[in-house]
C-alpha cells in the first residue's frame, strides 16, 4: 500500500444491506446525515459517506472518519472501503492512522 501526498478520496459502503437499521444507528451518532440520504444510499448499494482529503489540510475530518470507522467495528458492521474508488482492506485506515500519529514536528519544520 503506497501513500503519497495527493488527494484522497475514502469512501465508506455497508458490506450487507440487512445491517442497514444498526449502521443507520452507528452513523448517524457520528454525522448528520439524514437517515432519508443514509437509507438511500444504502438501497442503491452506493458509499454512505465519502472524506475528501487535501495533502496541504489532511487532518480535516480524519478524526471524524477514523472514529466512526471505529464505531462501525465495535458494533460488528461490516463495511467496505473505497480509497480513491478502489477497495482496500478496512485495515487502511489504523494504518494510516499509525502514520499520522507518528508524525512529529520535526519531520514537517
Amino acid at each position: 500500500m503506497k501513500l503519497t501526498n495527493i488527494d484522497l478520496c475514502i469512501e465508506l459502503k455497508l458490506s450487507h444491506a440487512n445491517d442497514m437499521k444498526r449502521a443507520i444507528r452507528v452513523i448517524r451518532a457520528n454525522t448528520s446525515d439524514s437517515i432519508l440520504s443514509l437509507s438511500e444510499s444504502i438501497k442503491k448499494d452506493e458509499p454512505f459517506i465519502k472524506y475528501n482529503f487535501l495533502a496541504s489540510s489532511f487532518y480535516d475530518g480524519w478524526k471524524d472518519l477514523y472514529k466512526l470507522a471505529n464505531n462501525l467495528k465495535d458494533n460488528d458492521i461490516s463495511v467496505v472501503l473505497l480509497v480513491n474508488g478502489k477497495p482496500e482492506d478496512i485495515l487502511f485506515i489504523e494504518i494510516l492512522n499509525n502514520k499520522i500519529m507518528g508524525i512529529k514536528r520535526e519531520d514537517i519544520y
